[in-house]
């Protein structure tokens, strides 16, 4: 669960990072920036749902570290 969940962000911030290079029209940028970020947001929330926490340590890990992350 740690692996993906961080794998999955770092992911998104990449992207994010890239589009922010490529892209000069802020709001064009933000509305692509808001789809990716969805899309991230969805996948994350369909693995949490399909596999669940295997224990404690790990729902309190995505609480308290990813969900920071997420803002």
């Amino acid at each position: 669960m740690k692996k993906y969940c961080n794998e999955n962000l770092f992911q998104l911030e990449e992207k994010l990072k890239e589009l922010s290079l490529e892209i000069d029209e802020p709001i064009f940028l933000s509305e692509i920036a808001i789809k990716i970020t969805l899309d991230c947001l969805t996948e994350l929330k369909k693995f949490i749902l399909e596999r669940r926490f295997k224990n404690d340590e790990e729902e309190i890990y995505f609480i308290i570290i990813v969900r920071q992350k997420l803002g």
